[in-house]
């Protein structure tokens, strides 16, 4: 088939072009530089549409495939390495993975994950693995539990020390 490339719009004063294959437009170049696939009025700088499931592949043999996203603050990369099978958040400025997801799901953070809602409530890893959710930031409550259903009521709490104290009951067996 032949492909045919038509330029600018009749009775507009845009002067798109257009990429036509067997008589469909299959991509459009807007005169403010906006790429749309499957589009003829992208609605960002690259703009991809299909009726069912659109898709964008980068792909990189020898070396990761990646997205790069960049502003004045910063620049991140969502990767995946060309020697391992996960997928990676990585942050240009420090040169370093925040997060990896790896082909079973597990996934690992670089630094503290701070749960929304309360800077106090923050499951750390040091090399061992341990929760260090500490409700009045004096590194005691090495494990903290609290049910704010109605109010604010500890349930559970295992300090420093490892000693453990629970509110309410405690079942063991049947």
């Amino acid at each position: 088939a032949d492909i045919h490339i038509a330029g600018i719009r009749k009775g507009t004063d845009d002067s798109d072009l257009g990429l036509f294959f067997e008589g469909t437009e299959k991509v459009r170049f807007t005169n403010s530089g906006a790429v749309g696939i499957g589009t003829n009025s992208p609605q960002e700088d690259l703009h991809v549409y299909d009726t069912g499931t659109a898709r964008i592949e980068v792909e990189g043999t020898t070396g990761p495939a990646a997205f790069k996203a960049t502003n004045n603050q910063g620049s991140f990369g969502w990767y995946v390495p060309s020697d391992a099978n996960n997928f990676r958040l990585f942050n240009f400025g420090t040169n370093a993975d925040l997060v990896t997801v790896d082909a079973s799901g597990n996934t690992t953070f670089a630094g503290a994950i701070t749960l929304a809602g309360s800077s106090n409530e923050i499951i750390k890893s040091n090399g061992s693995i341990r929760l260090d959710i500490d409700n009045n930031n004096d590194q005691t409550d090495r494990i903290f539990i609290i049910s704010k259903h109605n109010s604010a009521s500890e349930l559970f709490r295992v300090d420093e020390s490892g000693n453990g104290t629970f509110t309410g009951r405690v079942i063991i067996g049947n």
